[in-house]
């Protein structure tokens, strides 16, 4: 059986490096809000089959209620920075810097619940600043040092994704591993249609193959990766799953042409050995 959940936690990786890649086509397609917005009603169908699974938490208490507000809003802001990474910046770079969210939740566990990291985990932090800081510098500058385009906006996703699933542990444990991403993917939906109050016809041509496929991906990479956590060991789980931006990377180096600077090659594989380390 543990066979099995291999295989959904490989797969799981596969969805999310797939989807990072179609989301980079989509977000410079249709702009980061509007592509976002048709990735969440893609995805939204798919949550959908968690309801059978999952036991409804009716009534939920004001204190759930909140703090799944908290957990919505920086999952939301997280997602905008994210899509707008990859209009403006490259798939190879932005998808690993976008992946260092661990290294924040990891932080604080320790600072707020007085968890102790490990000393690989202390290890992997200090290997993934230092990835991090190479792969988003633009060495081509020689008078100042600079990030490259979508650095930051991947840094700062990685950031509040790290600060939501930070937070996420309770509702885990209150409502189950899948009902706060379905109930997450609704309020995004809702959220950015309020925003955006697009025509029916602007939906409905944003609706493509590629809006399908990142929004698809990611939902059963999201339900491989829930079913494989139950049995995997996280030791096991943790490496595979910090594979994903090498697909991404693979498919922008093959699919787009995107060559990043020899120092940001070491420093995206620094950054994912370190996420690996970290999330041990």
């Amino acid at each position: 059986m543990l066979l099995f959940e291999l295989l959904l936690a490989i797969g799981a990786s596969l969805c999310y490096g797939f989807s990072d890649y179609l989301a980079g086509l989509l977000s410079r397609k249709r702009g980061p809000l509007e592509g976002l917005l048709a990735f969440c009603l893609f995805a939204l169908p798919v949550f959908l089959l968690a309801i059978p699974f999952s036991p409804l938490p009716w009534p939920p208490s004001l204190e759930m209620v909140l703090l799944f507000l908290f957990f919505a809003i920086c999952y939301l802001a997280g997602y905008a920075l994210f899509f707008r990474a990859l209009e403006k910046g490259s798939l190879a770079i932005v998808s690993p810097l976008s992946a260092i969210w661990p290294l924040i939740t990891v932080s604080l566990a320790m600072l707020f619940l007085g968890e102790r990291p490990s000393s690989l985990q202390l290890l992997g932090a200090g290997v993934l600043v230092v990835g991090t800081v190479l792969a988003g510098i633009d060495w081509r500058s020689a008078s100042k040092t600079r990030w490259v385009a979508g650095a930051l906006d991947a840094v700062g996703a990685a950031l509040l994704w790290g600060i939501s699933l930070g937070v996420a542990k309770p509702l885990v444990l209150a409502w189950g591993p899948l009902l706060p991403a379905l109930f997450l993917f609704i309020f995004m939906t809702l959220a950015l249609y309020i925003f955006l109050r697009p025509p029916l016809s602007r939906i409905r041509s944003s609706l493509d193959p590629v809006a399908a496929g990142a929004g698809i991906l990611i939902a059963f990479g999201w339900l491989a990766a829930n079913t494989a956590v139950q049995t995997v060991p996280v030791s096991l789980l943790s490496p595979i799953s910090a594979t994903y931006p090498l697909v991404t990377i693979a498919l922008a180096y093959s699919r787009l042409g995107e060559r990043p600077q020899p120092l940001q090659w070491f420093g995206i594989a620094l950054a994912i050995a370190g996420v690996a380390l970290v999330s041990l």
